[in-house]
């Protein structure tokens, strides 16, 4: 008897747990649910940050620790990963900020991915590659010489396959600061969240796009595609289709193409201006027509220096990245004056370097006129 009392006091005991669990699950489920109204919420991820109150943002701290367990580590302290402007926000102010405050919502659902398709080098073909937590060098490789067999019983000559470098790359931090009062906030819809992301996003990605291609290597960049070994130079001076078609002959001579379908030219806007009315030939179409040329993709940019077109197998060219772009926060902004008006600092940042794998497989036009 007192053997069954027992039985059914633990029984009792465990079922009280379970509804205590079954409690908690409801309170947090019930807590997400409210959360995810309007879908993920920047600032709120922001505010939970600058107040050290995590819990007054479940669905954004759960979409952090999902990417931070697929990247196998956790974000900084004070910084969280976000899914995936240059101005201050100011909910007063319309020109500050204050005209995305109570404007109609919309999913606020721009998130990191958005970072690597707005990046036009990464457009044309540029490899994004995931690195591990340290320094990394990739080796460079010479190439075996092929041998016709005389008969069916001819040995292959062999040929020694030696390393002749290698890509030494180590992790290099772009950042961008903006800056939001506390009301603005408050009192933000996720159209306005959509337009922070974009902004820093934008920001990253012009910063990233331009030392992929004239990083100096110094003051904390990247060497990029300018700075490489074996790349091809031409003068673009009356240029000409002719011209172009040489300097594409220049990386196939150079067995420069490697993967076909991610060549393409990268051009400066001033370069592109002038392709653009210039005719192959007398009445046969422009030089740079329907974003291409001969045929090829074309992508015009601000980062590719001024009268300058490059050709070449985009492929031959590494990103490397250390993580995704992490969002924080700083309660107290740039400055302690900032602390009386209740101004919070965002910071974002992505670690990042660029590996040229082949120099050769590239090819550029100056001073195009």
């Amino acid at each position: 008897m007192m053997e069954l009392a027992t039985m059914q006091a633990l029984d009792r005991a465990q079922q009280t747990v379970r509804l205590l669990e079954l409690t908690n699950q409801y309170r947090e489920d019930k807590a997400r649910l409210a959360s995810a109204k309007g879908g993920y919420s920047l600032t709120r991820a922001l505010r939970s940050l600058a107040e050290d109150r995590p819990g007054d943002a479940p669905l954004e701290r759960d979409a952090s620790e999902q990417i931070a367990e697929r990247l196998g580590r956790q974000p900084r302290p004070g910084f969280v990963f976000v899914p995936t402007s240059q101005r201050d926000l100011t909910a007063g102010t319309g020109s500050a900020g204050g005209y995305l405050v109570g404007a109609a919502a919309q999913p606020g659902d721009v998130f990191a991915d958005a970072l690597r398709a707005s990046s036009v080098m990464l457009a044309l073909g540029v490899r994004e590659v995931p690195m591990g937590p340290a320094n990394q060098t990739i080796p460079k490789l010479g190439d075996a010489t092929g041998y016709w067999l005389t008969t069916e019983a001819t040995t292959i000559t062999e040929t020694d396959v030696t390393s002749y470098g290698g890509i030494a790359l180590s992790p290099k931090t772009v950042g961008a600061y903006m800056e939001a009062s506390r009301n603005w906030m408050q009192a933000t819809t996720p159209q306005a969240q959509g337009y922070v992301l974009r902004g820093l996003a934008a920001v990253v990605a012009a910063a990233v796009d331009a030392a992929l291609i004239q990083g100096t290597g110094s003051n904390g960049q990247p060497t990029g595609l300018i700075g490489a070994a074996g790349v091809a130079t031409a003068s673009g001076a009356t240029m000409s289709m002719t011209k172009l078609v040489t300097t594409i002959k220049d990386v196939e001579n150079a067995n420069g193409i490697r993967t076909p379908s991610a060549t393409g030219w990268a051009v400066a806007a001033d370069a592109a201006a002038i392709l653009r009315v210039r005719e192959r030939a007398a009445g046969s179409g422009f030089l740079f027509d329907a974003g291409r040329i001969d045929g090829r993709p074309a992508a015009v940019s601000n980062s590719v220096p001024a009268g300058t077109a490059i050709f070449g197998d985009w492929s031959q060219i590494v990103l490397a990245t250390w993580g995704v772009l992490e969002v924080g926060t700083d309660p107290y902004g740039a400055t302690s004056g900032l602390f009386k008006t209740g101004i919070t600092g965002i910071r974002a940042l992505w670690t990042v370097d660029v590996g040229v794998l082949q120099g050769a497989s590239f090819s550029k036009l100056t001073s195009i006129s």
